[in-house]
């Protein structure tokens, strides 16, 4: 006696107590993933496949995916590549190339896209695919008149030969229109010069050398003489005057000499002869008692019969005799040493400070030694940092 069971698909086992794993046979196929079910099995395929093993590999240039024309190529990996068409790019060949974009068109001229290449509008005076040829102006030769012609860009310029003006060299200089021709003579214009026809007496290019009034040398007593245009003039030197500088001038007429002088007339000068007492070259300066030169490191000033001395800096006494130390008062602040010049002292200053006598505390803050956003704290010759939180160090570092 006994029992038998059948078992619902799936399971196996006397009592039927046994899951079937259904996956143990690995039925999916291109590592494709199974799950085991109730009574079956399902597999999750790797993109690129399909089926109910994965059995199946899928196309993937059946939806026709490269655009403009792009041909589509499988890659492994359930992926497939497209080769674009020229002017196209991108994963699909969905982007048109700009070839503009590279500024082919030189000197100014106008880039427009096309397809798989660019037109250049070019600028005026350019020519080329790429503007890049300037156009030669000076080719139909429009200089008139032995004109050099220089190319521009989008024209031409003319050097004119001498005697002819004009955009293109075309117009004759009347040479005649400035009057060059003086003192009445007639001016007569030829290509690219003139001639003047002079008035009787007068010679030159330009008629402007009139008759030689100088030849006799009027002008006396060393005078210059200068042609015009009404004869002549003598340019006298210094002392003579008048027309031909015939006139000697007389420098007592104006009394240079004081306190009795005796003025004696000289070319362009005057000697005084002075009265006891006095000197210079007027007769102005009293001889008393500074004759001597009595102050010896001063000015003598005179008062009545005496003098008195104004010393210079640095020195007293009647005199002025007596040489001061200017260091006896102590100039120099903050322990700095004085020592003697001439003129003067010199301030030797110790560590922290500067300026002539030493008046100056150097500040050592104006570095900013200090780090980390530290305040400085200026010191003698030295610094203090108050450091941040979360710093120390002699510079907060």
């Amino acid at each position: 006696a006994g029992y038998r069971c059948e078992c619902s698909l799936g399971f196996n086992g006397t009592n039927c107590e046994i899951d079937i794993n259904f996956c143990e046979s690995q039925p999916c196929f291109n590592n494709g993933t199974c799950f085991d079910d109730i009574s079956t099995y399902i597999c999750t395929c790797q993109p690129g496949y399909d089926g109910n093993n994965c059995e199946h590999d899928v196309n993937e240039c059946n939806s026709n995916p490269c655009q403009n024309n792009g041909s589509c190529f499988e890659t492994t990996n359930a992926g497939y590549r497209c080769a674009c068409t020229a002017g196209y790019n991108g994963t699909e060949c969905e982007n048109s190339i700009n070839e503009c974009s590279s500024k082919p068109c030189a000197n100014g001229g106008y880039c427009r896209n096309i397809i798989n290449g660019y037109e250049c509008s070019c600028a005026p005076g350019f020519t080329g695919n790429q503007c890049m040829e300037n156009i030669d102006e000076c080719v139909s030769n429009p200089c008139f008149n032995g004109g050099v012609c220089v190319d521009l860009i989008a024209g031409f310029a003319c050097i004119c030969a001498e005697g002819y003006t004009g955009s293109t060299c075309n117009v004759n200089i009347d040479e005649c229109q400035s009057n060059p021709c003086l003192n009445g003579g007639i001016c007569i214009d030829l290509a690219n010069r003139y001639r003047c026809r002079c008035r009787d007496g007068y010679r030159g290019r330009n008629c402007n050398i009139p008759p030689n009034y100088c030849a006799s040398n009027p002008c006396m007593n060393g005078g210059s003489c200068t042609h015009n245009t009404n004869g002549y003039s003598c340019s006298c030197v210094v002392g003579y005057n008048g027309a031909l500088c015939d006139n000697n001038v007389d420098e007592c007429q104006s009394n240079p000499c004081h306190n009795g002088g005796v003025c004696v007339d000289k070319v362009n000068s005057f000697a005084c002869q002075c009265t006891t007492g006095f000197t210079g070259i007027d007769c102005t300066i009293y001889v008393g008692p500074c004759v001597s030169s009595p102050c010896i490191h001063g000015e003598c000033i005179h008062s009545g019969d005496h003098f008195i001395c104004q010393c210079d800096s640095g020195y007293s006494g009647t005199l002025c005799g007596i040489e001061s130390d200017p260091c006896q008062s102590n100039p120099c602040f903050h322990g700095g040493n004085c020592s003697r010049t001439y003129p003067g002292y010199q301030c030797q200053c110790i560590d922290g400070y500067t300026g002539r006598r030493c008046e100056t505390d150097i500040n050592d803050c104006v570095s900013e030694p200090c780090m980390n956003g530290a305040r400085c704290i200026n010191r003698v010759n030295s610094f203090v940092c108050r450091c941040r939180p979360g710093y120390r160090g002699s510079v907060c570092q």
